[in-house]
This record gives structure tokens, C-alpha cells and sequence, in this order.
């Protein structure tokens, strides 16, 4: 490969982000708004400092997510923080959900006979399409196995007001919570210019 090519061929790492960036998302537009700028800084090449991030959120960063509680037979789910198929730097930096965790995690719930109900504990402004499906899917089709209840406590937003809807019922802590915001947004970005 010549210099001339390496120069201008995007890095995979880059291309992951754009990508990304690219993708469709069911969240909240101001919550998008932020993860671009975010990936932005990244692709200028600013480092991202994850202690000030520490330091505006006024808390450690965390890249596990809250996994099953069970509380006198019910299975109590976090969807908490920006949805995303896999855990990533969002989801780290908003306490996210990644949707294969929650995907085993329900799975495991459903199968556990000291389990008898599921309560999905969602505060979410939405996330990533990729993976929210496959996650709405597989509660609706367990419905009638175990009785599944969303809990909306805060925000219960585009993908996981998704995720919520597919349970049997659907409650919210009071009249402040916000559901809804039901929609795709996607982005598109122009690296013709980095060449």
C-alpha cells in the first residue's frame, strides 16, 4: 500500500465510530445530540478524559451493569442509562444497558423457578436499534410464562419504552416521569472532507 493511501484510509477504530454514528437510534434528540459531540471530540483526535466525566457526574465511572436482584420471587431488571447492543464508553459513562446482558440476564429469570414474576426497572432516554428488537421480541414471547411488569421511573423513552411496551403491563412512578419520544432518528456524517 502506498504512503499516499495509508494517509487518507480512516482507521477501524474510526470507521466503528462513524458507524455508530451513522446507525438508527430510538432515543431522546437531546441525548443524541450529546453522544455525537462526544464521538466528535474523539474523531478531532481530543482525548476523551474520563475523570472529568467522573468529576461532572458526580460519580465513578462503572462499565458493569446492574445484573438480576431478586426480591421475594421477583426479578428485578435495570434499563437504566443509554441502550446499546454491547457495553461501550456510553453506556459506561450513562450507567447504560446492553441489551445482550439484559437479554441473558431475562433468560435466566424466566428459567429460574424461584422467580415467579419479572419487573423491568426502566430509566432510560432510549439507545441504540441494533439489539432493542431482539430484546422487545423476547419479552413479548415469554408473556404467559411469568407475569412481566415495566416499571417507568423517570424516563421511559424510544428504545426502552420499546423494550417496556412488549411486558404485559406497564406502570410509571407519577405524573413527571416522561414516556415516549417514540421514533428513529439517524445521523449521517461526511468524511469526504478528512481525505
Amino acid at each position: 500500500m502506498s504512503e499516499a493511501k495509508k494517509k487518507v484510509a480512516p482507521s477501524t477504530k474510526m470507521l466503528r465510530m462513524i458507524d455508530v454514528l451513522n446507525s438508527p437510534w430510538a432515543i431522546i434528540p437531546e441525548k443524541l445530540v450529546e453522544i455525537r459531540e462526544i464521538y466528535f471530540r474523539h474523531l478531532r483526535g481530543e482525548e476523551i478524559d474520563l475523570s472529568a466525566i467522573e468529576a461532572q457526574l458526580g460519580r465513578r465511572l462503572n462499565n458493569e451493569q446492574r445484573r438480576i436482584e431478586v426480591m421475594d420471587g421477583v426479578a428485578v431488571l435495570a434499563v437504566q442509562g443509554v441502550v446499546a447492543k454491547r457495553m461501550n464508553l456510553f453506556t459506561e459513562i450513562s450507567g447504560g444497558t446492553s441489551t445482550q446482558l439484559l437479554a441473558q440476564d431475562f433468560q435466566a429469570a424466566l428459567d429460574d423457578p424461584t422467580v415467579h414474576s419479572i419487573l423491568l426497572d426502566i430509566d432510560s432516554p432510549g439507545g441504540d436499534v441494533d439489539g432493542t428488537l431482539e430484546m422487545a421480541r423476547l419479552i413479548r414471547e415469554a408473556r404467559g410464562r411469568k407475569p412481566i411488569l415495566a416499571l417507568g421511573d423517570g424516563t421511559m423513552a424510544s428504545a426502552a419504552y420499546w423494550i417496556g411496551s412488549a411486558a404485559d403491563r406497564v406502570f410509571i412512578t407519577g405524573e413527571t416521569t416522561q414516556v415516549g419520544s417514540i421514533g428513529v432518528v439517524a445521523t449521517h456524517i461526511d468524511i469526504s472532507r478528512a481525505r
